[in-house]
């Protein structure tokens, strides 16, 4: 969905009906987009399904993306543009996340990255 700004990303937005011209979407947000951030964890094309909900004209929408699931996303043999995943979801309101928590890996406990290779633990050299 075409930003505000000439300058931002756009938007990313899952359509939940349309009435004549007018959409009612629900917004994905990137990390950044919110109160912590991006995490070292988190992958390049990694969203946050939110609670966010407006209305928009069917002239804001840009094109299509495919916001998979996170398991779906590590069984692409290609990731292509359009390509995104989520596996959280992100209240607006609180700044929480469903889950609390992400699947850890190795004896240190970091949580996956999908866009490394883990062959070993940077931080203890596990394998």
């Amino acid at each position: 969905m075409k930003p505000e700004g000439h300058n931002e990303p756009p938007y990313i937005v899952r359509v939940i009906s349309r009435v004549h011209s007018q959409l009612k979407v629900k917004y994905y947000y990137m990390p950044e987009d919110t109160v912590h951030k991006r995490k070292p964890f988190l992958g390049k094309k990694e969203l946050f399904e939110s609670n966010h909900q407006d209305f928009q004209n069917d002239n804001t929408i840009l094109g299509k993306c495919i916001v998979h699931s996170f398991e779906d996303c590590t069984k692409l043999d290609l990731v292509r543009d359009e390509d995104y995943f989520s596996r959280f979801k992100y209240n607006c309101t609180s700044k929480t996340y469903t889950p609390h928590d992400v699947q850890l890996y190795c004896k240190c406990k970091l949580p996956y990255n999908p866009n490394e290779w883990m062959l070993h633990c940077d931080k203890c050299k596990d394998n």
